[in-house]
């Protein structure tokens, strides 16, 4: 369940200062590199079917969220920053 508590800013420094969504980033970089270091290619190919399925549903409803809550503040945020890897996506 996605929610605002009303004491709840927008943080922009730090690891968002990079990235929108550091915790799925760090998901995504231990995701692979849990693959190439046990070389399970079954396991990387799951996972990685399973982190897309959650960054595709549930990074947007995030984001939604986070407009409604934060308007123009968070659209310049999305500007300036990316979604999960620095500099590329």
């Amino acid at each position: 369940m996605l929610e605002i508590r009303p004491q709840h800013q927008l943080v922009v420094s730090g690891l968002y200062r990079y990235v929108r969504h550091p915790m799925y980033a760090d998901m995504l970089l231990w995701v692979v590199s849990f693959g190439l270091l046990t070389a399970n290619w079954f396991y990387s190919l799951t996972m990685s079917v399973g982190m897309t399925i959650l960054f595709v549903v549930r990074i947007p409803d995030e984001e939604k969220l986070m407009i409604d809550q934060f308007g123009d503040q968070y659209r310049h945020y999305m500007k300036t920053t990316k979604r999960l890897i620095p500099y590329l996506f």
